[in-house]
């Protein structure tokens, strides 16, 4: 109960409710102050959830005050388009765009699979389609706001893979996969016959199928839909996509592995997610062995290599920025390999707000959940 509706709590703001998926917040009297003495200016705030594809259009009809995070170059235009109705602060994010993979469940627990995916998405179609030009590809885990990435920017073009739209690369790697057979188990594939109907299996006959969860109203999951059943069709492998409410695909991303059950057997091997990090950067939380079965690891990997690495960076000393930027770069070139998720794209984040809304002083690791101690109405 005090979870989900807590009667004590500190910061600018306290708990009034949670209902039909809207938080309200009201502000908090006995808060002292943030780090320079501010107290939070706002009396109300609330938190809902809105259609993905019309939050933009929202603030510009003054539906709501706010939207954050917005990535679409479409939707920037339109708020450009309204600067009479809009105001908006933007800066590179310290995050990126993924397909993620459960790495240890089907098919996506072989490497192979995995790059093979990796080569059956255009992903400059995602910075053309989607981004419109406000955001950048990228090959491993990092965000462009991190400083870690405009050290080694130059050693990160140089030794990572550079993942394309390439059926026959996608049919190499197969061949060393488990998934080399045709129907019948023994003989072996043909990947110049490769379609919808003519897939690859496994020794015990067991088709290669991908079974993909999406969150429903999302450009980003419309176009994995339109690329990727074609594409990898292409390698032998048939894809199906699924849309869900985003708090249901979670469910079924991040849940631990004791609780399947609650959920009925384990179905999706692949999601399209987004994520933005926090000033203190620490993959040990996502991808040590040591959470195995639990949230924090929702990739479920088991690789020794990042037990050794993350333990590393987590372990130097702050002052060490040389030694950390080493580290992270080898974390960058192992992770591009065995590759938990398919890193999609990062970008540039636009916060985009009303007439009335003043003083939005987000950044990259200040978001508008900091943010809006500084937030003032008229």
């Amino acid at each position: 109960k005090e979870r989900y509706a807590p009667t004590a709590g500190s910061g600018p703001f306290r708990f009034v409710s949670y209902e039909q998926e809207a938080a309200v917040v009201e502000n908090n009297p006995h808060f002292a102050g943030d780090y320079r003495g501010n107290k939070a200016q706002l009396e109300k705030v609330t938190v809902k959830r809105v259609n993905e594809k019309l939050d933009v259009d929202y603030v510009i009809n003054g539906d709501i005050d706010i939207t954050t995070g917005v990535v679409e170059g479409a939707k920037i235009e339109k708020a450009k388009a309204n600067e009479d109705k809009v105001g908006f602060v933007t800066y590179p994010r310290s995050g990126y765009g993924y397909l993620s993979f459960h790495t240890d469940f089907g098919p996506t627990a072989e490497k192979e699979v995995r790059q093979a995916i990796a080569y059956s998405i255009d992903r400059n179609k995602f910075v053309d389609d989607i981004l419109e030009g406000y955001g950048v590809l990228v090959n491993s885990e990092y965000g462009l706001s991190q400083w870690m990435y405009e050290v080694n920017k130059a050693e990160l073009q140089e030794k990572l893979v550079n993942y394309v739209n390439n059926a026959e690369k996608a049919n190499e790697l197969l061949d060393q996969s488990t998934y080399k057979f045709e129907a019948d188990g023994v003989t072996p594939f043909d990947s110049s016959k490769a379609s919808a109907e003519y897939l690859r299996h496994n020794a015990a006959k067991e088709a290669l199928v991908i079974n993909h969860a999406g969150s429903t109203n999302n450009s980003i999951t419309d176009l994995i839909a339109t690329m990727l059943v074609p594409n990898l069709a292409a390698a032998g492998i048939e894809f199906n996509i699924e849309t869900l409410e985003f708090s249901a695909m979670l469910d079924f991303y991040q849940v631990p592995t004791s609780q399947v059950a609650a959920l009925g057997a384990r179905k999706y091997h692949s999601f399209n997610l987004a994520t933005t990090f926090s000033a203190v950067y620490d993959p040990y939380l996502s991808l040590s062995s040591n959470y195995l079965g639990t949230r924090n690891n929702s990739t479920q990997t088991n690789h020794p290599a990042f037990d050794e690495l993350t333990k590393k960076l987590r372990q130097l000393d702050p002052s060490q920025k040389d030694e950390y930027a080493a580290v992270w770069l080898e974390y960058q070139i192992e992770w591009n390999d065995y590759l938990p998720m398919v890193p999609l794209y990062s970008n540039e984040y636009y916060d985009i707000f009303g007439k009335r809304v003043q003083n939005v002083t987000t950044t990259p690791i200040y978001s508008i959940g900091r943010a809006a101690i500084d937030i003032t109405v008229e």
